[in-house]
């Protein structure tokens, strides 16, 4: 089924619409009334070393009226058999607890933000430094700064030159604007080695301001070295107390998102700072696994260093996923990902929800999986190997 197509059902029609950002808008019209939809968004994110096709669902809504009917659910049901017909390999969502399980959504990982508090005392930045409002020229520089630091990033996005965000910051800079402004930190070689984005724009942003008043939402930290990372913390500082001095408003602390393992947090940890991690088991970052063989075969580049970072000898893991077979085998030259029986024992019976969170490394392996899960010792070696814990995070202004 395409974008444009409509799909009729007993309790009314709905219908996919392409968008001219890409997007694709899904509506249930019952009765010729629109009474539910979302928004599928496509985009390109890491999963380490791979960069994997995902269709992220935003902007969820049912009629007031027409609430506790069912719609939403439909809408989602269709949705999701739409995406699994679709070039993405996985979806993903901001979600509401005890919703989005039934529809095969599972944790990608915890909420996490880092809390800066101003200083007491006007900011020093080490000597030959400097900082200053980005400019329109600048652009370039901070898209550079942006795929240097989040590259392999699990669960970051790959910002396209000249869409969002890159082009709602391009707009900001030139006109100014106060809610979104972008200031950087000016090496002493006098180029840009970081930079502070408010991104004010975005509803991540706006949203997180509404449930912490007394809070200067941040919404992007980045840098290319861990002195810059330093700089740019101290930035962020300076910024929360002139936006207390200016306003007169209780603004006592910064938050930004932050993964707690890049260049960012490992500065805060060393000049200060507190991650906040929130974890929701049914809600917040969630993953849906749409096809498992897509998936995996996405994922070639990842398993191919995690195998020779284990360094394997040349082998197979056989799974069953959702009870279909799957083999992933590797040699000297990398994985390849096969679907069908191999006459060989599964290693590990996983459901497509177990193997959403697994990927985006949401916890330990044996936290993950049911304990019907690993059928040979093989399997449990390998489960530890290809899915390793890590920090998904995707930057507040590629929330969607």
């Amino acid at each position: 089924m395409a974008a444009g197509d409509e799909v009729a059902g007993s309790e009314g029609v709905c219908r996919f619409e392409s968008r001219p950002n890409g997007s694709t808008r899904v509506v249930l019209e019952v009765d010729g009334t629109a009474v539910s939809g979302l928004h599928i968004l496509p985009l390109r994110i890491w999963i380490g070393r791979a960069i994997v096709a995902m269709d992220g669902i935003c902007g969820v809504w049912t009629l007031e009226d027409q609430r506790m009917r069912g719609y939403s659910r439909r809408v989602l049901e269709y949705t999701v058999s739409h995406m699994k017909r679709g070039d993405a390999a996985v979806s993903m969502l901001y979600g509401i607890p005890d919703f989005y399980p039934k529809f095969g959504y599972s944790t990608a990982g915890p909420d996490q933000m880092l809390e800066l508090r101003p200083p007491k005392s006007s900011v020093l930045l080490p000597d030959g430094w400097t900082e200053r409002h980005a400019r329109p020229d600048d652009l370039d520089r901070l898209a550079h700064i942006y795929h240097q630091e989040f590259a392999g990033r699990t669960g970051a996005s790959l910002r396209p030159s000249g869409g969002d965000p890159w082009a709602r910051l391009a707009k900001a800079l030139e006109s100014a604007e106060v809610e979104d402004q972008c200031r950087v930190a000016v090496a002493p070689s006098g180029e840009i080695e970081g930079y502070v984005w408010r991104a004010g724009w975005h509803w991540a942003v706006r949203a997180a301001g509404r449930r912490e008043p007394d809070a200067l939402i941040l919404g992007e930290l980045a840098a290319t070295s861990d002195l810059a990372a330093e700089v740019v913390l101290a930035i962020a500082r300076h910024w929360t107390r002139e936006a207390a001095d200016s306003t007169g408003q209780p603004v006592k602390r910064a938050l930004t998102d932050c993964a707690g393992d890049d260049r960012i947090g490992r500065a805060a940890r060393r000049t200060g700072g507190t991650l906040l991690r929130r974890y929701t088991p049914t809600a917040e970052s969630m993953i849906c696994a749409l096809n498992p063989f897509k998936l995996l075969t996405s994922l070639a580049p990842e398993l191919h260093g995690l195998i020779r970072a284990a360094d394997l000898a040349p082998g197979a893991l056989n799974l069953e996923i959702d009870g279909a077979a799957l083999c992933i085998e590797w040699d000297s030259s990398g994985p390849v990902v096969r679907c069908g029986p191999t006459g060989e024992q599964a290693d590990l019976h996983l459901t497509s929800m177990e193997l959403g969170s697994l990927i985006c490394g949401a916890d330990t392996p044996g936290q993950l999986v049911s304990p019907r899960a690993v059928a040979t010792p093989h399997g449990e070696q390998l489960l530890h190997v290809f899915f390793p814990v890590r920090q998904q995070h995707m930057s507040l202004p590629d929330r969607y």
